[in-house]
């Protein structure tokens, strides 16, 4: 079985009807794990009560929770999250949690090494001792290792050095229509979308950008193709949060499992599409969605 590493904030999404379990690695881990990915997050919890939450429904989803350090002392993360009136998700962050402080260890840095994918974000690593650790992480990779760099845009947790040194390391970016322009402008580009991946793959020596535009689908953009797929128009959208990140995971498995781009993009789209569909981040998965 291939494994996978997702690197990062896990966290308690408050939502107007409560509050779910949530964090860009931890969603995409879930969708990973339904897709018959090893999966392993590396995150941190305080040892609070959101923080006992989060360990107890990770491990009753059957995620590895290994390495999900509690530290004691630091609070669990928790973002306030508002909906417009299409049901798109807004986010007040909260600053100084348990994720801000991922630590490092050998133990990680071995299973970094054996790892098929590693999917990062741009959000953990609005502190420096989390942004060690995930570097740290990224350079143990093997040669075989695919790095995917899931940029996940949010409120000002970014900037130009940060965007510049993770796209270093990534063998893939991932991004969505509405982080593009701001991505384009902290890296001084055009936010034509085209322009802006002829323009990125090759400074940074990608093998594929890969843009997710809503209910209008996906573009994978490689050096000698683009494959472009139509979206999947939700009849009823409860909320869209968690759909990147499982778009996410089924672009990871289906790469894995020797997929054209073409197929993995329609798969991702469709998969998406249903995740808007239920509350919260963390949907569980009808098996005709399946690889």
């Amino acid at each position: 079985m291939k494994n996978i590493i997702a690197l990062g904030e896990v966290l308690l999404d408050v939502l107007p009807a409560g509050a779910k379990l949530g964090g860009a690695p931890a969603n995409f881990a879930w969708y990973c794990h339904q897709l018959g990915l090893n999966d392993y997050v590396f995150s941190a919890v305080g040892d609070d009560d959101n923080g006992k939450r989060i360990v107890k429904e990770l491990k009753d989803l059957g995620l590895n929770i290994k390495f999900i350090d509690v530290l004691h002392g630091e609070k669990t993360g928790t973002v306030n999250v508002t909906l417009d009136s299409a049901s798109v998700p807004s986010y007040d962050i909260v600053q100084n949690v348990a994720w801000d402080k991922i630590p490092s260890s050998e133990e990680k840095l071995a299973l970094a090494k054996k790892a098929d994918v590693i999917c990062f974000g741009s959000l953990a690593q609005r502190n420096k001792i989390s942004r060690d650790t995930i570097n740290a992480v990224l350079d143990a990779a093997g040669p075989e290792c695919i790095k995917i760099f899931d940029i996940n845009l949010r409120q000002s947790y970014f900037s130009r050095e940060l965007l510049d040194s993770s796209l270093k390391r990534a063998d893939i970016l991932k991004i969505s229509g509405e982080e593009l322009p701001l991505a384009a402008k902290a890296l001084g580009v055009t936010s034509n979308c085209d322009l802006f991946c002829e323009i990125i793959l090759p400074r940074y020596k990608l093998k594929a950008i890969v843009l997710t535009l809503s209910d209008k689908g996906s573009v994978i953009f490689t050096t000698d193709n683009v494959y472009r797929s139509g979206g999947f128009k939700a009849e009823k959208i409860e909320d869209t949060v968690g759909a990147g990140d499982s778009f996410g995971a089924a672009f990871c498995a289906g790469l894995l499992k020797g997929v054209d781009f073409k197929s993995i993009g329609e798969k991702a789209n469709k998969i998406a599409s249903y995740v808007c569909t239920q509350k919260g981040a963390m949907a569980r998965l009808p098996k005709d969605l399946l690889f």
